[in-house]
């Protein structure tokens, strides 16, 4: 797995992190190997396990900030898995990654991305940024295996407007129970009823 921060339980996380560090360790529970290449700037120094719950983690330097250390730290990834030639299936998260998925085809494995959202149109990325994203986003629609979108409006968006089709898989969530849920009493809100 590619593009994420880490999983460990102390990393501040993004819906990746939050949903791969469910996926990836019931992965390893049924059996598969699963390597997560981490950003080591994303982890003090005292605090890199070489595993969590079963996922091999494989930290390598990150550097360019905030800004660029997902695509260094990323690119360095894909040439140590090139290298090693260990992996059955390279999987990507964020569209930003759509160029490494396209080097990672050297592999001749699937390479599968789940593209998340529209980068390219938001208002915090200047044009330069912007123009990056759009681009990776039409090299993940040319060369990945398989698009993986979260939601259906981005299964349509990606239909009509790349000619792509996508798996959806939407996001679950841990079902909990309140121990009181009376509390919620005097705010006018019930259980199951708001």
């Amino acid at each position: 797995m590619f593009g994420l921060r880490g999983l460990t339980p102390d990393l501040e996380i993004s819906g990746f992190e939050t949903a791969f560090s469910e996926i990836a360790p019931r992965l390893a529970q049924r059996g598969h190997s699963v390597t997560v290449f981490c950003r080591a700037g994303a982890h003090s120094a005292s605090n890199r396990p070489a595993q969590h719950e079963g996922v091999q983690l494989v930290y390598l330097p990150s550097p360019g900030g905030k800004n660029f250390s997902a695509l260094t730290s990323t690119g360095l990834a894909v040439v140590k898995a090139l290298a090693s030639r260990e992996f059955d299936v390279w999987f990507f998260v964020n569209v930003g990654m759509g160029h490494h998925a396209a080097v990672a085809r050297l592999s001749r494995r699937p390479v599968v991305m789940n593209v998340d959202g529209l980068d390219w149109q938001r208002g915090k990325w200047g044009p330069v940024a912007r123009t990056y994203f759009y681009s990776a986003a039409r090299m993940a629609v040319r060369c990945c295996t398989t698009l993986v979108t979260d939601a259906e409006a981005m299964r349509v968006f990606y239909r009509e407007h790349f000619s792509r089709d996508s798996e959806m898989i939407p996001y679950g969530a841990r079902l909990e129970r309140s121990a009181r849920p009376d509390l919620i009493v005097p705010l006018g809100v019930g259980p199951r009823n708001y």
